[in-house]
Protein backbone atom coordinates (compact mmCIF):
# COMPACT_ATOMS: atom_id res chain seq x y z
CA UNK A 1 0.00 0.00 0.00
CA UNK A 2 1.06 3.61 -0.53
CA UNK A 3 2.18 5.92 2.23
CA UNK A 4 -0.78 8.30 2.10
CA UNK A 5 -1.60 9.25 5.70
CA UNK A 6 -5.35 9.24 5.13
CA UNK A 7 -5.20 5.79 3.55
CA UNK A 8 -3.42 4.55 6.66
CA UNK A 9 -6.00 6.26 8.87
CA UNK A 10 -8.83 4.67 6.86
CA UNK A 11 -7.34 1.22 7.26
CA UNK A 12 -6.82 1.64 11.00
CA UNK A 13 -10.28 3.12 11.53
CA UNK A 14 -11.93 0.33 9.60
CA UNK A 15 -10.04 -2.35 11.45
CA UNK A 16 -10.81 -0.70 14.79
CA UNK A 17 -14.53 -0.57 13.95
CA UNK A 18 -14.45 -4.15 12.78
CA UNK A 19 -12.55 -5.61 15.70
CA UNK A 20 -15.14 -4.26 18.08
CA UNK A 21 -17.72 -6.70 16.78
CA UNK A 22 -16.22 -9.94 15.49
CA UNK A 23 -13.39 -12.41 15.48
CA UNK A 24 -10.92 -13.65 12.81
CA UNK A 25 -13.23 -16.38 11.50
CA UNK A 26 -15.55 -13.60 10.22
CA UNK A 27 -12.72 -11.83 8.36
CA UNK A 28 -12.10 -11.93 4.62
CA UNK A 29 -9.49 -10.17 2.53
CA UNK A 30 -9.22 -9.67 -1.23
CA UNK A 31 -6.32 -8.09 -3.10
CA UNK A 32 -6.24 -7.30 -6.80
CA UNK A 33 -3.35 -6.79 -9.20
CA UNK A 34 -4.20 -3.11 -9.70
CA UNK A 35 -3.44 -2.20 -6.07
CA UNK A 36 -6.87 -2.54 -4.43
CA UNK A 37 -7.53 -4.35 -1.18
CA UNK A 38 -10.88 -5.12 0.39
CA UNK A 39 -11.04 -6.33 3.98
CA UNK A 40 -14.33 -7.36 5.56
CA UNK A 41 -14.87 -7.98 9.28
CA UNK A 42 -18.46 -8.95 10.03
CA UNK A 43 -20.56 -6.01 8.86
CA UNK A 44 -17.63 -3.60 8.29
CA UNK A 45 -15.99 -3.31 4.88
CA UNK A 46 -12.71 -1.46 4.19
CA UNK A 47 -11.68 -0.73 0.59
CA UNK A 48 -8.26 0.77 -0.11
CA UNK A 49 -6.36 1.71 -3.28
CA UNK A 50 -2.60 2.19 -3.18
CA UNK A 51 -1.06 5.40 -4.50
CA UNK A 52 -0.76 4.00 -8.04
CA UNK A 53 -4.20 2.43 -8.38
CA UNK A 54 -7.38 4.07 -9.52
CA UNK A 55 -10.11 4.88 -6.99
CA UNK A 56 -12.25 2.44 -5.09
CA UNK A 57 -16.02 1.95 -5.34
CA UNK A 58 -18.27 4.40 -3.51
CA UNK A 59 -21.22 3.01 -1.53
CA UNK A 60 -24.42 2.78 -3.59
CA UNK A 61 -26.46 4.11 -0.65
CA UNK A 62 -24.24 7.12 0.06
CA UNK A 63 -26.38 10.20 0.84
CA UNK A 64 -26.20 13.15 -1.57
CA UNK A 65 -24.79 15.41 1.15
CA UNK A 66 -21.72 13.15 1.36
CA UNK A 67 -20.92 13.29 -2.37
CA UNK A 68 -17.22 13.29 -3.28
CA UNK A 69 -15.83 16.43 -4.91
CA UNK A 70 -16.03 16.10 -8.73
CA UNK A 71 -12.86 14.74 -10.33
CA UNK A 72 -11.39 13.54 -7.02
CA UNK A 73 -9.50 10.25 -6.76
CA UNK A 74 -11.12 8.08 -4.08
CA UNK A 75 -8.40 6.32 -2.06
CA UNK A 76 -10.28 4.53 0.74
CA UNK A 77 -13.83 3.74 1.86
CA UNK A 78 -14.90 2.33 5.23
CA UNK A 79 -18.56 1.30 5.46
CA UNK A 80 -20.84 -0.91 7.49
CA UNK A 81 -24.28 -2.32 6.80
CA UNK A 82 -25.48 -0.82 10.10
CA UNK A 83 -27.20 2.49 9.20
CA UNK A 84 -26.55 3.86 12.69
CA UNK A 85 -22.78 3.72 12.15
CA UNK A 86 -20.61 6.39 10.54
CA UNK A 87 -18.94 5.75 7.17
CA UNK A 88 -15.64 7.27 6.02
CA UNK A 89 -14.27 8.20 2.61
CA UNK A 90 -10.76 9.44 1.84
CA UNK A 91 -9.95 11.07 -1.47
CA UNK A 92 -7.25 13.16 -3.14
CA UNK A 93 -7.79 16.26 -5.25
CA UNK A 94 -5.84 19.15 -6.74
CA UNK A 95 -8.81 21.50 -6.24
CA UNK A 96 -8.38 24.39 -3.83
CA UNK A 97 -9.57 23.69 -0.27
CA UNK A 98 -12.01 26.62 -0.43
CA UNK A 99 -13.69 25.09 -3.49
CA UNK A 100 -13.91 21.67 -1.86
CA UNK A 101 -15.38 23.13 1.33
CA UNK A 102 -17.88 25.26 -0.61
CA UNK A 103 -19.05 22.10 -2.43
CA UNK A 104 -19.55 20.19 0.84
CA UNK A 105 -21.20 23.13 2.63
CA UNK A 106 -23.68 23.55 -0.24
CA UNK A 107 -24.58 19.83 -0.16
CA UNK A 108 -24.92 19.84 3.63
CA UNK A 109 -27.19 22.90 3.62
CA UNK A 110 -29.36 21.40 0.84
CA UNK A 111 -29.86 18.31 3.03
CA UNK A 112 -30.87 20.37 6.06
CA UNK A 113 -27.63 19.94 8.00
CA UNK A 114 -26.59 22.88 10.17
CA UNK A 115 -22.94 23.91 10.30
CA UNK A 116 -21.37 23.21 13.69
CA UNK A 117 -17.67 23.75 12.92
CA UNK A 118 -15.71 25.67 10.30
CA UNK A 119 -12.00 25.95 11.11
CA UNK A 120 -8.77 26.60 9.28
CA UNK A 121 -5.57 26.13 11.22
CA UNK A 122 -2.34 26.33 9.27
CA UNK A 123 -2.57 23.85 6.40
CA UNK A 124 -5.64 22.06 7.76
CA UNK A 125 -9.26 22.88 6.95
CA UNK A 126 -12.17 21.33 8.85
CA UNK A 127 -15.93 21.58 8.43
CA UNK A 128 -18.71 19.79 10.31
CA UNK A 129 -22.50 19.87 9.99
CA UNK A 130 -25.35 17.87 11.47
CA UNK A 131 -29.10 17.64 11.68
CA UNK A 132 -30.59 18.78 14.97
CA UNK A 133 -32.19 15.35 15.30
CA UNK A 134 -28.72 13.77 15.28
CA UNK A 135 -29.66 11.24 12.60
CA UNK A 136 -27.32 12.71 9.96
CA UNK A 137 -23.92 14.39 10.06
CA UNK A 138 -20.94 15.23 7.87
CA UNK A 139 -17.36 16.15 8.72
CA UNK A 140 -14.74 17.10 6.15
CA UNK A 141 -11.03 17.55 6.91
CA UNK A 142 -8.54 18.68 4.26
CA UNK A 143 -4.74 18.49 4.55
CA UNK A 144 -2.10 19.52 2.00
CA UNK A 145 -0.05 16.49 0.96
CA UNK A 146 2.55 16.06 -1.78
CA UNK A 147 1.32 18.84 -4.08
CA UNK A 148 -2.36 17.96 -3.75
CA UNK A 149 -4.93 17.77 -0.98
CA UNK A 150 -6.07 14.75 1.00
CA UNK A 151 -9.70 14.95 2.05
CA UNK A 152 -11.27 12.76 4.71
CA UNK A 153 -15.00 12.86 5.13
CA UNK A 154 -17.17 10.98 7.56
CA UNK A 155 -20.91 10.82 7.39
CA UNK A 156 -23.95 9.19 8.92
Amino acid sequence: MGKNIFTTIAILAGITLALGGCDDKHKSETRTEDGHATITFGNTKVQVADDHASGVTLPANMPAYAAVYPGADVRAVVTTNDASMTAMITYATTAKPGDVLAFHKKNAAAAGLDMSQDVQLGGVWHFAAQKKSGDANLTVTIVAENGRYSVQETYK
